[in-house]
């Protein structure tokens, strides 16, 4: 990547942080539930922005392992906070510790999962499995 993709890749990340930040203002916390999805979608596209930088070619290669066991899980706890507050989940569901515990850690840390979620899924969809290269000689 060249300086310039590079340099322009950093003003958009400040600009995009700038929109986020009066989109936050104006939105207030007034509405809890608008907020929480807010709060957590905005993540979610600073996540795909930086990934950007990381992610060399685009073409589709699929990390299963990547995708399925970190990229997916962290996605659904992240959205389950503002899913939760916009909607009564069944009983049987918050019955459940594992699902209780889901719910706390992406209630305390909405913007981190939005920000992990939003690099690793782009990240397992396009940068596929690593091949190492056998040395000659």
């Amino acid at each position: 990547m060249t300086v310039i993709r590079k340099l322009l890749w950093l003003i958009g990340f400040f600009a995009l942080l700038a929109v986020k930040f009066e989109l936050y203002k104006s939105l207030g916390q007034e509405n809890i539930d608008l907020f929480k999805w807010f709060e957590v979608g905005t993540s979610f596209v600073l996540g795909i922005y930086v990934s950007l930088i990381l992610i060399k070619t685009w073409s589709l290669r699929v990390n299963y392992g990547l995708f399925w066991f970190v990229a997916l899980p962290i996605t659904i706890v992240a959205f389950l906070s503002p899913f939760a507050f916009t909607s009564s989940l069944p009983s049987f569901l918050m019955s459940s510790e594992l699902v209780t515990w889901l719910f706390r850690t992406s209630l305390y840390n909405p913007v981190l999962l939005g920000v992990l979620s939003g690099i690793l899924l782009p990240f397992s969809l396009f940068s596929g499995a690593i091949t190492l290269k056998k040395q000659q000689g």
